[in-house]
């Protein structure tokens, strides 16, 4: 057997619902910044043939970028905020 590179196409998914914000007391947590960063992060270990397509979801599903092989996150994604529920059929 051979070790050998192929690209890859990925789909990532971030969760823009309500759930991705939690209260606790005097506080709110953002899940959603959390995974917004987790999938620029992928980004960056993407290599020149691969390809990523963004969505976010909650009561519906939104391109945020079709397929690419640019490692530079879109603007939009820096749009995505928590709200809505998860409602998916």
């Amino acid at each position: 057997f051979q070790a050998e590179e192929v690209p890859f196409a990925v789909v990532i998914l971030i969760d823009s619902s309500g759930s991705m914000t939690v209260r606790e007391s005097n506080r709110t947590f953002e899940r959603v910044r959390i995974a917004r960063a987790a999938a620029i992060s992928f980004l960056d270990y993407l290599r020149p043939d691969d390809s990523v397509a963004i969505y976010k979801f909650d009561s519906k599903v939104e391109q945020i970028q079709d397929f690419s092989s640019s490692n530079f996150a879109p603007e939009s994604i820096f749009d995505i905020k928590a709200d809505g529920m998860t409602v998916l059929n």
